[in-house]
């Protein structure tokens, strides 16, 4: 990656974004030992896999329960924020001499297809004020759910074992009623591969975190091999390890705490 000061920005999922954040998550959970366990023929059908994180994303950002933070880089602001363009487009997307229109996108470090390089999902305390209780919201879930549902009735993805994602449903399930209410979860995070182990999944995790630190909530996760070094440098602690198998596959993971400190 070029060494040029790239500034970023964190903010909630729309709709919009679920083509990219699918792509995203296809890249990223690659290495994980919980896509290689349920996702055992995602090499045959990447595209089956793409459609199925779409699908599940689009739920995912409609729940008002669930905090759904994007990370979103910005390259065309210099270093110093003194928010002039330092690339060839200004901030509308034109070109600097004013003719003809320009991708808003545009990086000297082209590693990644969207500004979205990472996303985190939080699942939120039912009691906390971040939970989004309008109706229209509701709503909207309850049709998204809905629509999510009929989905799956008529299409199933073809990278996946059945078998072994259930297996991973109940593992998580037995994790999430022994936390019970007053905690979050943080359920998922991922950054594009190309823009790992440089501090974004660390912003996004400060994030979710300043908002536990505020209501003082435990946050627990349920940690790959990859993650448990973040989560650590994070002040999450070590809770218990948990596993599934299925004949000769296994799947090891870690459950992990962060608490306030008194």
């Amino acid at each position: 990656m070029s060494q040029e000061q790239i500034s970023y920005k964190i903010r909630k999922a729309k709709t919009r974004d679920i083509d990219q954040l699918a792509k995203l998550a296809q890249k990223g959970y690659q290495t994980s030992p919980v896509y290689s366990f349920v996702r055992t023929k995602a090499e045959q059908y990447q595209k089956d896999t793409v459609k199925s994180y779409r699908e599940e994303l689009r739920v995912l950002a409609a729940n008002p329960k669930l905090k759904f933070d994007v990370l979103e880089l910005n390259p065309g602001v210099d270093n110093n924020n003194s928010g002039k363009p330092t690339s060839q487009l200004t901030r509308w997307g034109k070109s600097e001499n004013g003719g003809q229109k320009m991708p808003r996108w545009r990086s000297n470090c082209k590693q990644c297809d969207s500004p979205i390089v990472g996303f985190a999902i939080w699942r939120l305390d039912s009691n906390s004020e971040k939970v989004q209780r309008s109706i229209w919201k509701k709503a909207k879930y309850g049709w998204v759910s809905v629509r999510a549902q009929l989905t799956s009735l008529v299409w199933k993805p073809r990278d996946t074992n059945p078998a072994r994602a259930a297996k991973i449903g109940k593992l998580c399930d037995e994790v999430q009623r022994s936390f019970g209410e007053g905690s979050m979860e943080l359920e998922q995070m991922v950054v594009h591969p190309k823009f790992q182990r440089q501090g974004y999944g660390t912003k996004l995790g400060r994030e979710g975190l300043s908002i536990a630190g505020k209501e003082d909530l435990a946050v627990w996760v349920i940690a790959t091999p990859m993650g448990v070094k973040l989560y650590e440098s994070l002040g999450f602690c070590h809770e218990k390890d948990v596993e599934t198998v299925d004949g000769d596959a296994r799947c090891s993971l870690a459950v992990q705490v962060w608490k306030v400190e008194d």
